[in-house]
């Protein structure tokens, strides 16, 4: 789990042919991406949700990175630590 500190921030509903992004279950999503004093120009990559709707540039907020991989090119990921991730982490 890390503190970070958040530089810019983009979220998107639709991609790049203005097409909604629904989950399975036909249930519409939204992708954050959001750049950080901690990673420079990196970009970590997630899932919207009503915590990080409230998210703007210069809070500080509390997430888990992973590495993952998107066509071949190596990226970052992060998500809201839940219950047991703080359980674990202890």
């Amino acid at each position: 789990m890390e503190k970070v500190t958040i530089t810019k921030i983009f979220r998107n509903t639709t991609n790049k042919e203005g097409k909604a992004y629904i989950n399975k279950k036909g249930y519409p999503f939204s992708l954050v991406s959001i750049f950080t004093k901690e990673h420079g120009e990196q970009q970590l990559r997630g899932f919207g949700s009503q915590e990080t709707d409230s998210w703007k540039e210069g809070d500080t907020v509390e997430i888990l990175i992973e590495k993952g991989e998107y066509n071949g090119n190596p990226q970052l990921n992060f998500k809201i630590p839940k219950k047991n991730d703080l359980l674990e982490i202890r």
